[in-house]
């Protein structure tokens, strides 16, 4: 990465690795850096364009689902389609429901709340249902939960 960062959204998709946020935007260098693809192979990495009402955005959680990064933030969630190179804003149905750490299996997302609870996107519905049979022995986190998908498990982890 050309700039340091803080709040950022890192995923891979198609081996490349894909660095949305966490930038300061407040000189033309680190505006311009705001999301980055890491190319393994040629070890190179390349700014990827982005609109300016994007780059004040502070990036909480992020996923893939097919070839789009989701990138959630503060004030609403924007995508990036790795295939046509283009933004767009996540649409009302995700942004709602998605609070803290979420992580994606077999293209369904998934997210883990402050409260305890852990939600998947219903992509029929447009809305995220709760998934039950957990129990009530999941701790409360008010920020800094993170989730991985393991050797066929969901894992729940608090961030340091």
């Amino acid at each position: 990465m050309r700039v340091a960062r803080k709040f950022a959204a890192a995923e891979v998709v198609n081996g490349m690795i894909y660095v949305i946020g966490g930038c300061l935007v407040d000189s033309w260098f680190r505006s311009s850096h705001w999301a980055e693809v890491f190319d393994p192979i040629e070890g190179e990495w390349e700014v990827v364009p982005s609109p300016v009402d994007v780059k004040k955005k502070r990036v909480h959680g992020c996923a893939v689902i097919g070839d789009k990064v989701y990138a959630m933030a503060d004030r609403g969630g924007v995508l990036y389609d790795t295939k046509e190179l283009s933004w767009d804003a996540v649409k009302t149905g995700i942004n709602l429901g998605w609070r803290g750490g979420a992580t994606v299996v077999d293209g369904i997302l998934f997210s883990y709340d402050y409260l305890g609870k852990i939600k998947n996107f219903d992509e029929n519905v447009k809305w995220w249902r709760e998934l039950k049979g957990l129990g009530s022995g999941l701790h409360k986190f008010l920020c800094g939960a993170t989730m991985a998908y393991v050797g066929g498990n969901l894992c729940v982890g608090k961030k340091r």
